[in-house]
């Protein structure tokens, strides 16, 4: 053992001999900058939306610890992006087209944004000091911007709502900017012809990075891409063979991609009640209307209703003319030849009306029936599993002249029969609604707070008047209190949504233009008033941009 220490006690002699600085080398003083943050760890984030500028200040990310006039007059700058310098000024300012342009930067910002960097370069030495920057570029609409489609003395009114925070002396500040008929100003004067009708949003990738808008008129069916309101197509110019006789879509309805890779589809309901769809690619590839009308089964049908649905999921629908429910999706049927190894999978459309029985007639209403709300939710979880839907309609019923009813039901999305939740929930309001009021129902299933709050409660308007249902946190707790909601508005309430990702914001439109949202986060009976605002003509759909996933409502 001593011999094998004496061994490495000579070898380490040995090696320290080899390494011995005998004083021939010249050292200099390298006086890096004094970063604000790890902008490693942290990268520094830069945002830039179409038609302004990208403010990149590096003087605000460091300091010098000796003099800063001398050591400024020694080092160079430069910003990389793509690979690319785009500037070698310490700050500068670039329209969002320009930088895009010289860093070579084909398409917005997605879930991610452009890394890069901020570099600080000793003219001398050529030694370089680094800053990640993350850069996040934006077309001019981009999420959580919304449209609001209004009908202005019977003119079609497609508004904006811009919301962009901007931060001074480090504390956040947000700017809201609202544009009046929004598509002309996007498409050179041109309007959308005709009284406005319906408006959506879909997910559309091959439409814009936004997916895309389309308004519906009297006399027109626009589909836009969202990104700037450009005109993307007349949904007539989308049919395989030509539209069908007499198109003019009143309703349009989408499931979009699914998280398994369900494809995407689109339902087109025509001012008689039918249905035209279309089914694309999981890529939005391909996929035109088919110009026959969707043939639900061997009785003739009319569709006057489309409710909301999960993102990606499957969508209730009203046969007006047979009274009764129907559930529209995306089907996967497996067609195997000789064996298991030769099963393909296909996906179709299927919109199936419900059998089975339930305590809400929702195979068959009784005739003078009126239906004024379809909504999947999710307020009962207890006893409900992966294969079955939870839904809640309000409807009228001649035999309650002066209530509406709400009930829930459940539909086994395999068989599409429906049947009664674990506890059954049928209840009659005290009053009565009709077609004009308001309803807003959450089924997310997200894990927020706000969000976990909106699946137990639901809203109603009642002319200028705003309340809510508010159910009881609990599997299986029936009871409810009706609230109302704690604010006045000078006139009647045409549009009701959330902000879709936290639902913590609740947006109203009122008859008279106006706008208003309010943060729900903290106390829903105590809300504050974020923005009140107003636009041209009776508000009829505002809608806001941004990627769902399956949790969410698709609103």
């Amino acid at each position: 053992m001593k011999k094998v220490i004496y061994f490495l006690l000579g070898t380490m002699f040995a090696l320290s001999s080899c390494f011995e600085d005998d004083g021939n080398y010249d050292y200099q003083e390298l006086y890096p900058p004094h970063w604000m943050q790890n902008f490693t760890t942290q990268p520094k984030t830069l945002v830039g939306y179409m038609g302004s500028n990208v403010n990149c200040t590096g003087s605000s990310m460091f300091v010098w610890d000796t003099d800063s006039l001398e050591r400024a007059s020694q080092v160079r700058y430069e910003w990389v992006f793509n690979g690319r310098v785009v500037s070698e000024e310490i700050d500068f300012s670039m329209p969002v087209t320009e930088l895009m342009e010289k860093a070579n930067i084909k398409d917005y910002s997605g879930t991610s944004g452009h890394l890069g960097s901020f570099n600080v370069i000793d003219r001398e030495t050529g030694v370089t000091f680094m800053a990640k920057v993350n850069l996040w570029l934006y077309p001019f609409y981009a999420p959580y911007d919304w449209f609001v489609l209004a009908d202005d003395n019977g003119k079609t009114n497609l508004a904006s709502i811009r919301e962009r925070t901007t931060s001074i002396n480090g504390q956040n500040h947000k700017d809201v900017t609202v544009m009046d008929y929004a598509y002309e100003e996007h498409n050179n004067g041109a309007s959308i012809p005709g009284k406005p009708v319906f408006m959506s949003w879909s997910f559309s990738r091959h439409v814009g990075s936004q997916g895309s808008i389309t308004v519906l008129t009297d006399q027109a069916a626009y589909e836009m891409n969202a990104e700037d309101l450009t005109k993307y197509a007349e949904l007539q110019e989308l049919f395989l063979d030509g539209p069908p006789a007499n198109f003019q879509p009143i309703i349009r309805a989408d499931i979009d991609r699914g998280s398994s890779g369900t494809p995407p589809c689109t339902f087109l309901v025509n001012k008689d009640g039918k249905v035209y769809t279309r089914i694309m690619s999981a890529n939005y590839l391909g996929g035109q209307f088919l110009n026959t009308p969707y043939e639900m089964d061997d009785k003739e049908y009319s569709i006057s209703y489309f409710g909301q649905g999960l993102y990606g999921g499957s969508l209730p629908c009203y046969d007006e003319k047979n009274r009764r429910v129907a559930i529209a999706c995306v089907w996967r049927q497996d067609i195997t030849d000789g064996g298991m190894e030769n099963t393909i999978s296909a996906y179709r459309i299927n919109m199936v009306p419900l059998s089975g029985g339930t305590s809400i007639p929702v195979y068959g209403f009784a005739e003078g029936s009126e239906i004024l709300n379809i909504s999947t939710t999710n307020h009962i979880s207890w006893g409900i599993s992966g294969t079955n839907q939870l839904y809640t309609v309000f409807y009228n019923d001649p035999a309650y002249p002066n209530n509406t009813l709400a009930g829930d039901f459940m539909v086994d999305n395999r068989t599409m029969t429906a049947g009664d939740p674990p506890f059954i929930r049928w209840y009659a309001l005290k009053v009565k609604l009709d077609k004009e009021s308001q309803i807003l129902v959450s089924g997310n299933h997200s894990s927020f707070t706000t969000s976990n709050n909106a699946r137990y409660r639901t809203f109603y308007s009642v002319g200028n008047k705003l309340y809510y249902i508010q159910r009881k946190d609990s599997y299986i707790d029936t009871s409810y209190e009706i609230v109302e909601f704690p604010a006045e508005f000078a006139s009647k309430i045409t549009c009701l949504t959330y902000d879709y990702y936290y639902y913590d914001r609740l947006v109203i439109g009122c008859e008279n233009g106006e706008i208003y949202i309010y943060n729900i986060e903290e106390n829903i009976r105590l809300p504050q008033l974020e923005y009140e605002g107003k636009v041209k003509g009776k508000i009829m759909k505002i809608k806001q941009l941004g990627s769902r996933t399956s949790n969410h409502d698709n609103l």
